[in-house]
């Protein structure tokens, strides 16, 4: 039974860590052609951006730029203009910046 109520407290921590932070799933499929799909949750009401960057650093795509509502959110990226290759995704919030690399195959 110890062992039972020590994997209880990881998971509660878990919870309580991913219920306070921004989390971002990785984009799918990954690499895609030419559409993916990009979710993260915000635990909180609040502005959020969410750009798309090129391997030189700069931006080919904002998708997101507002307000949003605490909860899950996703995101379509279909950019058929642009070439093969790698691309990062980067959401900011209030409190955090996070960028996911993702790849595009024609």
């Amino acid at each position: 039974l110890p062992a039972a109520a020590a994997d209880d407290d990881t998971l509660r921590d878990l919870v309580e860590v991913a219920s306070t932070e921004t989390v971002v799933e990785q984009n799918y499929p990954n690499p895609f052609n030419p559409m993916t799909t990009i979710a993260f949750t915000m635990p909180a009401k609040g502005r959020v951006t969410l750009k798309v960057f090129d391997v030189r650093g700069r931006m080919v795509d904002e998708l997101i730029n507002g307000e949003r509502e605490a909860g899950r959110h996703v995101v379509n990226f279909d950019d058929t203009l642009l070439s093969s290759g790698l691309y990062m995704y980067q959401i900011t919030t209030k409190d955090q910046t996070v960028t996911r690399q993702m790849t595009l195959l024609k």
